[in-house]
């Protein structure tokens, strides 16, 4: 099975699964009758989606560093702290996005979705990673959880230590972050014409840009380079 084909299929699946749900059910679509409260909920979202996609940056561009480009198994870094990093940075950027566009009762069917579509993915990779790496793979799994870290890892080191960032890094993620960004602006976009004054939508723009600026800005100041890639 070739992994990074797995991974762009069921991605595409995903975006394709909200794209329809999207235009299929126009009214279980947001719409808040307080817009200091849409704006919240957007923000949130909005927060979830960047929390997701950095993660997952981070996990690749780590992997992706010359002395992890080895055959051996990875085990620092965001490995330290869950065994699939990527896998629940799409969680999140999946939780981010279905918040923004969908109410809250979306929310519990699309974590159940996603773990039962991803479970089967995860265990073929744990399977072969146990057959190819042994008794160090066993131990590995008793000591990291498969998903959700422990609150208890983040006493050891800190949060930016335990999944380092590049800028550089950001370009593995291209065709993801277009995606994401594509699908926000398009709902938002519609929202706004169909249900807000445009007043809003500034404030809207606003508010994100903010977020991002935030983001960034921590990232940039607490995150420190590690290797050379």
């Amino acid at each position: 099975m070739c992994t990074k084909r797995s991974i762009f299929i069921n991605g595409t699946l995903v975006v394709t699964s909200g794209i329809l749900c999207f235009f299929i059910f126009p009214r279980s679509v947001v719409a808040q009758d307080n817009l200091y409260a849409k704006i919240l909920i957007n923000c949130v979202g909005f927060f979830l989606v960047l929390l997701g996609q950095f993660l997952r940056i981070s996990a690749r561009g780590y992997k992706s560093c010359p002395y992890n480009a080895k055959a051996k198994l990875i085990t620092d870094g965001p490995y330290s702290i869950v065994r699939n990093p990527m896998y629940l940075g799409s969680f999140f950027i999946g939780l981010g996005t279905f918040t923004i566009m969908f109410p809250w009762w979306v929310i519990p069917i699309y974590s159940v979705l996603f773990f039962l579509w991803y479970r089967y993915q995860i265990r073929g990779e744990q399977q072969y990673l146990k057959n190819k790496f042994s008794d160090q793979y066993i131990d590995y799994c008793r000591q990291v959880p498969c998903f959700f870290p422990k609150p208890s890892s983040f006493f050891k080191r800190t949060f930016f230590r335990a999944f380092p960032f590049r800028f550089g890094w950001i370009k593995k993620e291209w065709n993801l972050i277009t995606t994401w960004v594509l699908l926000i602006v398009i709902h938002e976009s519609y929202m706004n014409i169909v249900s807000y004054p445009s007043v809003f939508f500034i404030a809207e723009i606003i508010a994100f840009i903010t977020i991002l600026v935030i983001t960034l800005s921590l990232v940039k100041i607490l995150c420190k380079p590690f290797c050379l890639c």
